[in-house]
């Protein structure tokens, strides 16, 4: 059983000026190992970052199943998910101030999820200097993010994330503001520390490059999975070709193959010798 299963997954907004109803997420069907590290690819709008928001129990579903080991986050209540948030999930995001309190040194950053937790002092400590360790800050331990290079300050950010141990760790966009030569530093780590803790990762990004970095790659575009492969096998994102069947007989085609046919048109169908055949006149 995948350790992580989404079914069906709806999610709608509502403007609230308008009351228009804007759908994000349009029948997500996913599954995802344990220990597993991929990347979410899409153009801006797509629906990534708020299938991220879900699974991190920061937005709540509209409709469809979303488990996440035992947890199922489509029946939890706003307190649940709240203690959800706390205990199971680590987060990276793009804009450091999101990741780390400006004031106060890393160290001291990487204390506060373990000082909420309820660890003792020389605990903390301790958890703290193996994880500057990890991401190479070790001499910089008391240093304030604003004295940091960007490359650092996200390093900083992965190492707060996992201070309290989580099972998943969910980054949105971690490499946006930095340097090629910077963002490919920190994936490094990024990978490093998920085979080290055998965390599951999730990256959003809309960088082919990035996304490289992973064991798979998923793409999602207006709302629905387009496509997946393991990175291994791509050299561009036009290599991507396999798609999701979904239980309703629904496949959202590649981004690349909708680009060269006519939409809203027919397509002819035909399944021969085990395989479905897609046409258009």
């Amino acid at each position: 059983m995948a350790y992580i299963e989404i079914r069906d997954l709806i999610k709608v907004y509502q403007a609230k000026e308008t009351y228009y109803r804007i759908p994000a997420l349009r029948g997500i069907e996913l599954e995802i190992e344990q220990g597993e590290f991929i990347s979410i690819i899409g153009p801006s709008g797509s629906g990534k970052t708020t299938l991220l928001l879900i699974l991190s129990g920061m937005a709540e579903p509209t409709a469809g199943f979303v488990r996440i080991g035992d947890v199922r986050l489509d029946r939890l209540n706003e307190e649940a998910r709240n203690l959800y948030r706390r205990t199971k999930v680590g987060t990276l995001w793009q804009i450091p101030n999101r990741n780390l309190i400006w004031e106060i040194d890393i160290q001291q950053n990487i204390e506060i999820p373990l000082r909420l937790m309820g660890h003792q002092r020389e605990e903390r400590i301790k958890r703290a200097t193996n994880l500057l360790e990890e991401v190479g800050l070790l001499n910089r331990a008391h240093h304030r993010p604003g004295q940091l290079s960007g490359g650092e300050v996200q390093r900083a950010g992965l190492a707060c994330a996992l201070a309290h141990e989580p099972e998943i760790l969910l980054a949105d966009e971690p490499t946006g503001e930095l340097d090629s030569k910077t963002s490919g530093e920190l994936l490094k780590f990024f990978k490093s520390l998920n085979e080290s803790h055998g965390i599951t990762a999730i990256m959003v990004t809309h960088d082919f490059d990035v996304a490289k970095s992973t064991d798979r790659l998923i793409q999602i575009v207006n709302g629905r999975i387009s496509g997946y492969s393991p990175t291994k096998d791509l050299k561009t994102i036009r290599d991507m070709h396999e798609v999701y069947l979904d239980r309703f007989g629904s496949v959202q085609l590649p981004r690349h193959i909708v680009e060269n046919m006519q939409v809203q048109r027919r397509v002819n169908i035909e399944h021969k010798d085990g395989k479905v055949i897609l046409s258009q006149e």
